[in-house]
């Protein structure tokens, strides 16, 4: 039985992708966005009342990104104990680096999107080098010729990765979104 997932977003590209791959995996999903992560520090209890009387969800998700810059122990045990204080069903899943970390963790669907030749991203949760989101911009200013401006729309081309996005290769090679697809799966015992 596909479970209904109340998702707790820093904006709207990440509600974007995030609905398409909980699709992808076979459950219904719901997102409420914030404006960014900070704000979503402040709102995602909030966020997720709101689904829980809409949406009636079995998963409550806060999803989050990690970025290397941050002490990310500490960072994630602030956000662990907001959750547990303000809205204790939730479970908290980090990207490690951001979102595009995990589009970029099915390299088959990278090639579909942009046809390039033999890409592979051993894992895109590893820290160091380019910021995900950057090596995306330079795949797609470097494939579609773009001089100018932003080449990558964070919304538009993330949902058309995340809707070839293969979500079991995808878990196989980045530990946060593994991580995420065992959220989605879980009992949700917290829920009772």
């Amino acid at each position: 039985m596909p479970h209904r997932i109340a998702l707790a977003v820093e904006g709207p590209s990440d509600r974007a992708v995030l609905e398409t791959l909980c699709r992808k995996a076979g459950h219904h999903a719901k997102a409420g966005q914030a404006e960014g992560k900070n704000h979503l520090f402040q709102r995602f209890d909030k966020i997720l009342r709101v689904l829980e009387v809409t949406f009636r969800p079995t998963h409550f998700l806060v999803v989050a990104d990690l970025h290397p810059e941050t002490a990310c122990p500490p960072e994630a045990d602030k956000w662990r104990n907001a959750i547990r204080q303000r809205f204790p069903k939730a479970q908290l899943c980090l990207s490690v680096w951001e979102l595009e970390a995990w589009l970029l963790a099915d390299p088959k669907a990278v090639v579909q999107v942009l046809r390039v030749r033999n890409f592979h991203h051993p894992n895109p949760d590893a820290i160091g080098g380019q910021k995900p989101s950057e090596l995306l911009e330079n795949l797609y200013r470097n494939t579609l010729g773009y001089g100018r401006g932003l080449a990558y729309d964070k919304q538009a081309d993330g949902t058309a990765l995340a809707e070839l996005l293969d979500v079991e290769t995808a878990a196989r090679n980045s530990p946060s979104f593994a991580h995420f697809m065992k959220a989605m799966r879980s009992r949700q015992e917290r829920l009772a």
